[in-house]
Parts: C-alpha cells; sequence; structure tokens
C-alpha cells in the first residue's frame, strides 16, 4: 500500500521536525476517519520536543542574543527541510534573529550565519534572492497594492459617464 508508507514517511519526518510544517505534510496522507487520532498523537509527539516559537519572543527583549539563536535554528530548520512553500516564515525567522543580533552587540553572530546559509543553501533561488536582500538590508521592493494601481490606471476617467 502506497498510502501506509507515505503516511509511515511523513510520521517519520514529523518526529524528525514537529512543527506546523511537518504537521501539515503529516496531516495530507492521514485518512478522513484517524484524523483525530493522528492529530493526538502529533500533538503528543510536538509537545516531548517543545516549542521554540514562544520561547523565542519571550526572550526578545530580555535576552535578544538567546531569542537571536531560536530564530536562526527556526529558520534554518525550515531550509533545511527544503519546505519551500514555508520560505517567507523562513525569511521572517531570518529577521528577527538579525535584529535580535543588532539589539544584542552581536553582528559577529550574524554575520556568521549569512556565511552558512550561503555556503549550504546557495542553489535554492527562490530562497537565497530574499535572504540576500534581507541580509544586505536592502530589503524587498515594496509593491503597489491592487488598489494603488487601480487609481493609478483608472482615476481619470471616472467624469467620463455622462
Amino acid at each position: 500500500m502506497v498510502d501506509e508508507e507515505a503516511l509511515k514517511d511523513a510520521w517519520a519526518d514529523f518526529r524528525k521536525h514537529p512543527g506546523k510544517y511537518g504537521y501539515d505534510d503529516l496531516m495530507k496522507f492521514v485518512p478522513p476517519s484517524g484524523r483525530s487520532a493522528w492529530h493526538e498523537k502529533a500533538m503528543d509527539a510536538a509537545q516531548a520536543q517543545g516549542a521554540t516559537e514562544p520561547a523565542a519572543t519571550k526572550l526578545e527583549k530580555a535576552h535578544p542574543g538567546h531569542a537571536a539563536r531560536l530564530c536562526r535554528a527556526q529558520g534554518m530548520r525550515i531550509v533545511n527541510a527544503r519546505k519551500s512553500k514555508y520560505y517567507n516564515e523562513a525569511l521572517s525567522n531570518f529577521t528577527r534573529a538579525k535584529r535580535c543580533n543588532e539589539r544584542a552587540g552581536l553582528a559577529p553572530a550574524w554575520e556568521q550565519s549569512v556565511r552558512w546559509v550561503r555556503a549550504d543553501h546557495h542553489r535554492k533561488t527562490g530562497f537565497i534572492s530574499h535572504f540576500e536582500a534581507m541580509a544586505t538590508g536592502s530589503g524587498p521592493k515594496r509593491e503597489p497594492s491592487f488598489l494603488e494601481r487601480a487609481k493609478a490606471r483608472w482615476g481619470g476617467r471616472r467624469g467620463d459617464q455622462s
């Protein structure tokens, strides 16, 4: 049975990297009749591993150096697991790590993190270009909203309705 093998693989991956990303992947293979049981099983496994996101949030003000390490670990976990649909979350984690390192006066630690990401993930073109923009401080160019684009395009045509 292919479905049972896929479920076993997804469960093994979730146990290695428990979190919302692994949970989403796991639940894709769970049959509808077993969702509640698998949900409980996944929650127990995730609690046994611990959650870094709430800890990083609580540490940001008082201990920014420790928070930076946790944020960097969260970002690396996503990128190392090749979860491309969650690269925006990884970038958000790296942005928080950069900000916390700067607040803690740990610029060399941030520079080391940037070197690691560049060395290990330079082939992930969908991720690395955004990471480079964030790391160098240039950031992504702000795109105009739909409303701003519509006003620019159609703004002068309202009076022609006679």
